[in-house]
């Protein structure tokens, strides 16, 4: 057993591509396309633990630089697990993939309640659902720049006044009026509280840690069907940042 609280132990797995993700079966692709929503939903988790850890010990500017940078990485996250979505969706409307999916799974033994947990959540298209609030985050607030997104937001956001922070090192400017409006768009799916929002980002928390673990339930039924083509597998460690440490 590891005895260093810094570092956890990991496999690194080496295999062959075409014979695990192989090329006619219908479900390499929506995986693979699952798993790399998957990498960035946890690596945006992972960013969001590091960005809060200290944030207590901050003057006001800096709080606000942090809260704005933290929304930004919520939006984010929220962008991935929208294509995660699509990827879940693919595979269950497709009844080979879904029939194959289901047969994996049983080789955990949580495997399939786990995978359920997140399908039934981003297949449920009901005004409150998680899917409703991914999507509009996702189209109005993260990945695009709409011009009639920031048309409305300029006319009717209900603020008079606006921020921005200017630094000498350029790197560390940031436009705060622009994550107001942000907010905004957001405000309007989710509620116009503190705690609409607070209850949407632990419910795409949520969302993210048990998408990674269904996936990694999927995976270990899918390197089970085609051991021989794992060429090493080997013991590795892996340093766990203080930041997140401290969070644990």
């Amino acid at each position: 057993m590891n005895s260093n609280p810094e570092r956890t132990e990991a496999s690194l797995v080496t295999f062959r591509l075409r014979e695990v993700f192989r090329v006619n079966d219908p479900l390499s692709v929506p995986l693979l396309r699952l798993m790399a929503a998957t990498n960035d939903a946890r690596h945006m988790v992972r960013l969001l633990t590091i960005l809060h850890d200290g944030i207590d010990d901050l003057n006001e500017t800096e709080q606000l630089l942090k809260a704005a940078e933290f929304g930004y990485l919520v939006r984010m996250l929220c962008g991935h697990l929208h294509e995660a979505g699509k990827a879940i969706r693919h595979i269950w409307t497709h009844q080979e993939a879904r029939r194959r999916t289901q047969r994996l799974l049983r080789v955990a033994e949580d495997g399939g309640e786990a995978f359920e947990h997140v399908r039934s959540q981003f297949m449920d298209y009901s005004p409150s659902s998680i899917v409703f609030v991914l999507e509009h985050i996702r189209n109005h607030a993260a990945f695009h720049y709409l011009n009639q997104d920031f048309d409305v937001a300029h006319r009717e956001h209900p603020d008079e006044s606006a921020l921005l922070i200017a630094h000498t090192a350029s790197g560390f400017n940031r436009y705060l009026v622009t994550d107001g409006f942000a907010s905004w768009a957001i405000q309007q799916v989710v509620g116009p509280g503190y705690n609409d929002y607070s209850r949407e980002v632990t419910r795409v928390f949520e969302l993210s840690n048990s998408l990674g673990t269904a996936v990694d339930h999927l995976l270990v039924g899918f390197f089970k069907e085609c051991e021989s083509a794992i060429l090493k597998q080997e013991v590795v460690l892996i340093r766990i940042p203080p930041e997140i440490q401290r969070q644990r």
